[in-house]
């Protein structure tokens, strides 16, 4: 049976079986009496019929050769079992959207990368030193271009949005919430500002204002990759665009656009902010509470005042990492507000949280499938919390909800400055940051974010209410549904 198999194979491929020093069945050879050790004429027709069924199935009622042959090939190699390599029909591969259409960027793609550099506004140059297990993420140097000294962008660039996108290059806004509340003023001033010309190739309001919008989007990608907060909110924008009316006038189509950025700075930004702190406040603070607190959070920050401000007695305790070392500004905010802290280092986590009663996390996002996608460190913080049974809260408003998956902290990350690792530790420790690079196994890594499992997540505060991660996907389809 195996040699049948074979010759089909080879058939299918249309290799010459007399090059292969075998003839192929001739006509009728089924018919004809088997040679001394050969099959039988009735096993014969038998194996006759059921390479043709085979060749049927595999390729798939009618489809060509060429599509045939790459499935039997993918067969043989699973055992003989077309299905077990999942090889789809002719017709299913026709009504899939290529791989592009469908997963994010892989900048270790030549491709991809060729089209992300054609697409770029803001040059930048690549990273001398990757780190090989991501290159798929982009890297790149520290370049003067990234830093406000030699921006060269175009004229027709708002002069608003090359100051944001200095200050995003630079850390001068820093934080989800910061740098979408920023977004969302400069994108109303752009809209406000824009005005249709004769350089414009046509007079179409809503397709001059997408195609601005698209040039100024992509620059303060190129600047520093946007938020999740950032990117629902251009969605939106983009979506308000394209509702509306042809028939409107230059004034009303501007007049419906800044409502609208006004209507999403409102309903999905600063009332779930306000709501969210004020929730969190009154029901996840007690007095008598240790809370734990990672670096800095506007919103975790905001928890915190307001829950002074309502009477409570409590205390914090603020754990710090490099290279920025944001929690010293936390303490500075907690010691003008007079709220009792201690200060430690990440290294320390699992002595620190010892006699702590909660933990409160912000977010950068959270995914659907639960999970905190946050600042490096807070996976240590929250299995250390786990393993001593301190329970794990984060507070997160909607408009930080992703409907993507993620399950680690690398298939998606942003990589921040190697030479800001290493600058926190100065020269004396024999790695600066202007003689490591000549080190040629030496790879700095530095990454922005962490992912913590939904297991490790007791709460999440929205301002739809108290949650447990499971129901996030709950969240995640009615936020997107509705919007």
């Amino acid at each position: 049976m195996a040699s049948y198999e074979e010759d089909l194979l080879l058939l299918e491929r249309g290799l010459d079986k007399k090059a292969l020093g075998t003839a192929p069945p001739q006509d009728g050879a089924d018919r004809q009496e088997p040679s001394e050790g050969g099959p039988s004429s009735s096993s014969a027709r038998k194996t006759g019929g059921e390479r043709g069924r085979k060749k049927v199935a595999a390729t798939g009622s009618g489809s060509g050769s060429a599509s045939g042959s790459t499935t039997e090939a993918s067969a043989a190699a699973a055992g003989g079992n077309p299905s077990a390599v999942g090889a789809p029909l002719q017709g299913d591969r026709k009504a899939r959207k290529p791989a592009s259409a469908r997963t994010r960027v892989q900048y270790d793609d030549p491709s991809a990368v060729a089209k992300v550099k054609k697409a770029q506004i803001l040059k930048r140059e690549e990273s001398s030193r990757v780190v090989p297990f991501l290159s798929h993420l982009p890297q790149y140097e520290k370049s003067l271009a990234a830093h406000g000294l030699r921006f060269k962008v175009e004229d027709s660039m708002h002069p608003a949005l090359v100051k944001l996108g200095q200050q995003y290059a630079e850390g001068i806004i820093d934080g989800s919430s910061a740098r979408l509340s920023a977004l969302i003023a400069v994108f109303r001033e752009i809209v406000e500002h824009f005005e249709i010309t004769d350089l414009n190739e046509t007079r179409d309001f809503r397709r001059e204002l997408d195609k601005t919008l698209k040039k100024s989007i992509q620059f303060v990608i190129d600047c520093r990759p946007m938020s999740i907060s950032m990117g629902n909110f251009v969605r939106e924008l983009k979506k308000d665009i394209s509702d509306l009316s042809p028939i409107m006038t230059i004034d009303e189509c501007k007049s419906t656009v800044l409502k609208s950025i006004d209507r999403f700075r409102l309903e999905s930004f600063e009332l779930p902010f306000k709501t969210v702190v004020e929730t969190a406040a009154e029901r996840a603070i007690e007095n008598g509470d240790t809370v734990v607190v990672y670096c800095k959070s506007l919103i975790v920050e905001s928890v915190l005042l307001r829950a002074k401000q309502l009477g409570k007695a409590f205390r914090v305790m603020v754990i710090d990492s490099s290279p920025r070392f944001e929690g010293k500004q936390m303490c500075l905010s907690l010691l003008n507000a007079g709220i009792s802290f201690d200060y430690g280092l990440i290294n320390a986590a699992y002595y620190l949280v010892e006699d702590a009663t909660k933990v409160l996390l912000g977010a950068h996002s959270m995914m659907s499938n639960g999970s905190l996608f946050s600042r490096i460190g807070t996976s240590l913080v929250a299995a250390a919390c786990r393993q001593l049974r301190i329970p794990v809260i984060v507070v997160c408003p909607t408009v930080k909800f992703s409907e993507r998956v993620q399950l680690d902290a690398l298939c998606f990350n942003e990589l921040g400055d190697p030479d800001e690792l290493l600058s926190a530790y100065g020269s004396e420790r024999g790695l600066s940051a202007t003689n490591w690079r000549e080190a040629s196994n030496l790879h700095v890594l530095n990454l922005s974010y962490d992912l913590v499992p939904g297991d490790y997540i007791d709460a999440v505060v929205t301002e739809v209410g108290v949650i447990p991660a499971s129901s996030v996907p709950v969240v995640v389809h009615d936020y997107f549904r509705a919007s």
